[in-house]
């Protein structure tokens, strides 16, 4: 897992392949979150066709504007 600066991190259920995660800067996960990075599009292969088996995760940069 990639995690950027200045983050909270309260889960540690990162999937079977946390090198395919990248959080930003000034982001806070909350606990109870899951990140699923594998096999989880089986219910919707039969509709879409196109989804893989797994893929990235990116969670941006939190940016605060006025």
């Amino acid at each position: 897992v990639r995690i950027g600066e200045r983050c909270r991190i309260y889960t540690a259920n990162f999937g079977s392949e946390p090198w395919l995660i990248k959080i930003g800067d000034h982001v806070c996960v909350s606990n109870d979150v899951t990140f699923v990075n594998h096999q989880l599009n089986w219910p919707f292969q039969d509709k879409y066709a196109s989804l893989t088996g797994f893929g990235k995760i990116v969670i941006e940069e939190f940016m605060y504007r006025v």
